[in-house]
């Protein structure tokens, strides 16, 4: 199952207790969980807990927000081209003849909501154009939104390979 939807990124949190201890507290960067062990494919709400690792000394007045809407669903796997990415511009003396990506696709999971018909894809880090005077294999990594994940982890490297060719013809004698 993955979380879809909203997440809650924040939450504002009092705190009362000695000073020194809610100073060490907060530099500690303290985190709220929301426990999903007993949650299920769907829309359920939970209660935002603090972490069992804080301290006794400290007591939690409020949590804002005190709950959250979490939609859970299940993963569908499916094949994605992986797309180059190309920033820049070649010289003015040099064509691209083509690119090769490898792989050129890849196992992904996605949210049943990504599954219809449209076309998925993820891409390559950047491949900068400009610099490039000859054919070229580039290894790049892969971007892919948020809620696309890998079949297996990590993700696996991708070559991108560029032949290029000029647009200058040299005159034989």
């Amino acid at each position: 199952l993955i979380l879809v939807g909203e997440r809650v990124e924040e939450a504002r949190v009092r705190v009362a207790g000695p000073r020194s201890v809610v100073n060490d507290f907060i530099l500690t960067q303290p985190s709220l969980r929301v426990d999903l062990s007993t949650m299920v494919e769907g829309t359920q709400i939970s209660l935002i807990v603090p972490n069992q690792n804080s301290t006794d000394k400290i007591a939690f007045l409020e949590i804002t927000p005190a709950q959250a809407e979490i939609t859970l669903a299940r993963m569908v796997k499916r094949s994605v081209l992986i797309n180059p990415q190309f920033l820049g511009n070649l010289p003015p003396s040099k064509k691209l003849k083509s690119v090769t990506v490898i792989p050129a696709e890849i196992k992904v999971l996605v949210p049943p909501n990504k599954n219809g018909k449209d076309t998925l894809s993820v891409s390559t880090t950047p491949v900068y154009l400009d610099s490039l005077q000859s054919n070229s294999r580039i290894i790049t990594k892969i971007i892919a939104p948020a809620d696309i994940k890998p079949e297996t982890k990590p993700w696996p490297d991708v070559e991108v390979i560029i032949e290029i060719e000029s647009l200058l013809k040299t005159e034989k004698e």
